[in-house]
């Protein structure tokens, strides 16, 4: 398995209340990711890509102080006899939120929010979701070569 092409993060959606201030207590500030590995690409080749969405809420107890949203789409290649793990996909994930990082300080320097880092993401937390995602893609791989 390697990586072959990143294409840059993109922020799809984002939302600062700039109004809040900072003395505000935070109720919570969440870091979900989605993911989602393609089939084969139409070439038959073994190129498949592994796409990462981020979102980053913040919010105080009366309103959204903050939201993001940003995908990263990474071809990859997986040979057909092998089985893509979850420490790869964790190195894809570690490197979407990195970039997720600076676009977060870019849309908040300056500010009051300047000071809350985005945390690296936990690979015990995300074992699961990335295993479920590996699971789901295996399964629909299984089917489109068994047609």
């Amino acid at each position: 398995m390697q990586p072959l092409h990143e294409i840059p993060i993109e922020i799809k959606e984002s939302f600062f209340d700039k109004s809040q201030k900072e003395e505000i207590e935070f109720y919570n500030d969440t870091l979900d990711y989605i993911l989602g590995i393609s089939p084969k690409s139409p070439d038959g080749k073994s190129i498949y890509y592994f796409n990462v969405w981020i979102e980053r809420t913040i919010s105080n107890r009366v309103a959204k102080i903050f939201y993001a949203k940003s995908v990263s789409y990474f071809s990859v290649m997986i040979p057909d006899d092998e089985n893509p793990s979850v420490e790869f996909f964790y190195a894809l994930i570690s490197k979407s939120n990195e970039d997720f990082a600076k676009q977060f300080y870019n849309l908040v320097v300056g500010n009051f929010l300047e000071s809350h880092k985005t945390p690296p993401p936990n690979l015990q937390q995300l074992s699961p979701l990335i295993q479920s995602c590996i699971d789901k893609w295996n399964m629909s791989v299984r089917k489109i070569s068994m047609n």
